[in-house]
């Protein structure tokens, strides 16, 4: 009997040091922050359209880009404000934010009308002159007597420059998308695809329209690859 009563006192002690431990280990122990939830895809952007209209020199303009989380910086080449801004300000590479906006934002729509004026503008500027602003503005529905552009004013702007393809690869990936579509919503935004990548590759709208409208009247319609 003397023997089970010191057997019960010894497991009674034992589960009080193991409480008492457990107790110490969780005071001990530092307490994590749950992390905030990461700002929604659109407020991201609102955030940094906000931010770039605040910009007033190119430093400026680079350091709201920078600070941007990704999915916002993903959404850059359809953000008129953002290139709006790089005129705003001067920013050296003003014509080339203006022409990643006009090869990458949607085709169709007033965003098209806004990225040729923005080209135009930025032509405009950089020049002095109307001569290439005009030109380009011709080139668009024509196709014909096009800017030749150097290398460095085509270039996407080097905060961006690895996120989106080159024209000629997305061209490819847009008919590739286009190919493997299945749904209504998936084959629209899939054609709207091809005709943005065509404005890409060609600088102007000619046969962007062209493969819009064959499209929408059930019309083959062969893509040369670049």
């Amino acid at each position: 009997m003397k023997f089970m009563q010191i057997a019960k006192m010894a497991t009674l002690a034992i589960i009080s040091a193991l409480t008492v431990g457990y107790a110490f280990a969780q005071a001990e122990k530092p307490e994590t922050a749950t992390p905030a939830p990461a700002a929604s895809f659109y407020k991201q952007v609102a955030d940094l359209n906000e931010a770039v209209g605040r910009a007033a020199t190119p430093q400026e303009l680079d350091a709201a880009l920078a600070a941007a989380p990704a999915p916002a910086v993903d959404n850059i080449p359809f953000s008129i404000p953002v290139a709006k801004a790089a005129l705003r300000v001067n920013h050296p590479e003003a014509l080339n934010f203006a022409i990643a906006f006009y090869r990458y934002g949607e085709a169709g729509g007033p965003h098209e009308k806004a990225a040729v004026e923005l080209v135009a503008a930025a032509l405009r500027n950089k020049d002095g002159n109307l001569a290439r602003a005009n030109q380009f503005i011709a080139q668009q529905l024509t196709g014909k007597d096009k800017i030749v552009f150097a290398k460095d004013e085509i270039k996407p702007p080097a905060w961006f420059s690895k996120i989106i393809p080159a024209p000629a690869r997305q061209l490819a990936l847009a008919q590739e998308q286009n190919r493997l579509a299945t749904d209504n919503v998936e084959v629209g935004k899939s054609i709207k695809g091809v005709a943005t990548a065509l404005r890409a590759v060609d600088l102007d709208l000619v046969r962007s329209r062209a493969y819009l409208e064959a499209m929408s009247k059930g019309e083959t319609f062969k893509i040369e690859t670049p």
